[in-house]
Formats: structure tokens, C-alpha cells, sequence
């Protein structure tokens, strides 16, 4: 039972280093998936607008270009101390020619933060003539990567609008930073950063809707290439995880140098005795706890039994070590 637990375990763990294998795109924006392209950033319209408390842009507050991850793109460096929130809009810039975004249902825009550090909250607003329309991105300030970012346009929200988004007659866009203390720090104390750049990318929208070009459909399972050293890897691991009394542990944790876990075991120590009572009453077992010779072939027997009934699991280009690990019974 001891050894069905740690296969299962291990099991779970393949699967999600499967499911968290990141995909390459070779638009180093993210994925590239745009209908229309609202602002590219080779030249910038966008200004300063407001700040609370108000008064004139602070001098710590630069809008200005700088390489992208698609051409160029917009850089906003700021300093929120002293302030709560700072605005920049496009101002008059679509006034005369409004956007028309009517055939799409997702904004879409890349960024990247220059200060993990900065948790802050970021505000996307779309004025239509008639109200000011806002989505809210929690704590989003600190991202250290390019990313795209998908904002469904019913997100958008105005409490005195009384009536729907006019996504036809988009006349202005706009970008809040907010203070944000929102993250939970529980035991560990969170470094919040007020000075950061935030740089933005490839503004566009797309249409997601099931049917449309841009929307993904998943037609087979994906293939992943296999992994030549996982097995290896695997019995390795297995292997050097076998107690002194022939079974392996059914929970693995980590042991870490000033753990105090007194199943961790400590550099220079021995291995524990085989607690009297945790001598097992199978014959095979008994004899492999008693014989090395024996304790090794039937280890390596249950290693390849794992290994041939979970082959097609296995073929996952990841590698598990559990060397660093110590092991506690459950």
C-alpha cells in the first residue's frame, strides 16, 4: 500500500509538470492573437492626465518610448509616494475618429513591470461618449515578464452610465495606477514598492467568440516529446528513498538545514535501526530486510514494474530528484 501511495504521489506530480509546461510563441509579445491594432507606440499620444491629490505632473512621472517587445512601446515611470492614483489618457486623439470596436469582445494589450516589488493595481478605462467604462486588474504592477494581457469587455464596468458600453464609438482610452496594499503578507513580511516603469505594448482587440479566427480549438491531445533521462531520474529517486526496512516512505517533505523533523536526516548520520514493530510479516519482504542482495532485487523489481505499467505517463520532459528530500510516514 506504502508503495502505491508514493507511485500516485509521483504520478501527480508528472502530470503537473505536464500541465504547467509553458508554450513558445514567437511573438515575443505572448501569443500574437489580434484583430485590430489600436496603438503600436511608434509615436506616443498619450499624456499625463490627473493624480490625487491633484495638481501638476509630478516630475517623477515620465511617459516616454522605449523598445518593446513588438517595435517600440510606452514607458510610464512613476512614483507613488504621496499620491493615491495617477491617470494617463489618449486625450482627444480618437475625438474626431472614434474607435469601432463593436465586431470584438476582448481588449487586448502586452506589459511588463520594471520592480516585481510594485504591487500595485492597474485600471484600463474606455470612455464611449457617454460614461467612462473601467476594468481592474488587482496587484498587477509587479510583473517582471512581457505578457498579454485579455480584458472580456463586459468586465468593464459604470455605475452611472444606464445604458450598455457603446464599443462602436470608443472615443478614449485610459490607464490608472492605483495604490495598492492588498497583498496578504500572513507570516512573511511583503516588500511594497511606491517607483516602478511600466511599459505597454501592442494595444489591439480581438474577437474570441467560439467560431472566430483568433479562438483556439483544441482538436487532439498534445504530444509530449520523451523525457530519455526520466526514468533513470526515477528509479534513482525511488531508490535512494527506500528506508532500512525494505518499504518506501509514503509521504516525502522537505528537510531543510536547520529542520528540527527528526525523520530529516542529518549529514554524517547513519541511517536509522529498523524499529522492531515495523518489521514487515511478508516472507519477501522479511528476507530483502535482512539480505541486501535480496533488498536490492526487489527494489529494482518494483522500480521496473512502475516503470513499464507507467511508461506513457512517464514520457514527459521533466526530471524529478527527491535526493534533497527527507521522508515521514503517513
Amino acid at each position: 500500500m506504502t508503495v502505491v501511495k508514493v507511485l500516485a504521489a509521483l504520478l501527480l506530480i508528472l502530470a503537473a509538470a505536464a500541465s504547467l509546461m509553458a508554450t513558445s510563441f514567437p511573438n515575443a509579445c505572448g501569443d500574437g492573437r489580434l484583430d485590430k491594432i489600436l496603438d503600436d507606440f511608434d509615436t506616443i499620444q498619450w499624456k499625463y492626465c490627473c493624480s490625487s491629490p491633484g495638481g501638476a505632473q509630478p516630475s517623477d512621472f515620465v511617459i516616454s518610448q522605449a523598445a518593446g517587445c513588438s517595435g517600440n512601446a510606452m514607458s510610464v515611470a512613476f512614483n507613488l509616494t504621496g499620491h493615491d492614483w495617477f491617470v494617463i489618457w489618449t486625450e482627444n486623439a480618437f475625438a474626431a475618429s472614434p474607435l469601432n470596436l463593436e465586431n470584438t469582445t476582448h481588449l487586448r494589450f502586452a506589459f511588463k513591470s520594471s520592480n516585481p516589488n510594485a504591487h500595485h493595481t492597474l485600471q484600463f478605462k474606455l470612455f464611449d461618449g457617454n460614461g467612462l467604462w473601467t476594468a481592474t486588474l488587482r496587484s498587477t504592477a509587479d510583473l517582471p515578464a512581457w505578457r498579454p494581457v485579455y480584458i472580456d469587455f463586459r468586465e468593464f464596468t459604470c455605475d452611472a452610465c444606464g445604458q450598455p458600453l457603446n464599443l462602436a464609438h470608443i472615443q478614449r482610452l485610459e490607464i490608472g495606477i492605483l495604490r495598492c496594499d492588498c497583498e496578504a503578507a500572513g507570516a512573511m513580511p511583503i516588500t511594497n514598492s511606491d517607483i516602478a516603469t511600466l511599459y505597454f505594448d501592442e494595444i489591439g482587440a480581438v474577437d474570441l467568440r467560439p467560431g472566430a479566427p483568433q479562438r483556439l480549438t483544441e482538436v487532439a491531445f498534445e504530444v509530449s516529446p520523451g523525457g530519455p533521462d526520466l526514468r533513470a531520474t526515477t528509479a534513482a529517486a525511488l531508490r535512494d528513498q527506500q528506508r532500512t526496512d525494505g518499504f518506501l516512505p509514503a509521504w516525502f517533505e522537505e528537510c531543510r538545514s536547520d529542520s528540527v523533523d527528526l525523520l530529516c536526516p542529518k549529514p554524517g548520520t547513519a541511517p536509522d535501526p529498523v524499529p522492531p514493530t515495523a518489521v514487515p510479516t511478508d516472507v519477501s519482504v522479511r528476507t530483502a530486510v535482512r539480505n541486501p542482495q535480496a533488498r536490492e532485487t526487489r527494489r529494482n523489481g518494483l522500480v521496473q514494474r512502475f516503470i513499464k505499467r507507467f511508461e506513457g505517463e512517464l514520457r514527459i520532459p521533466v526530471q524529478i530528484s527527491l535526493r534533497s528530500m527527507g521522508a515521514r510516514d503517513s
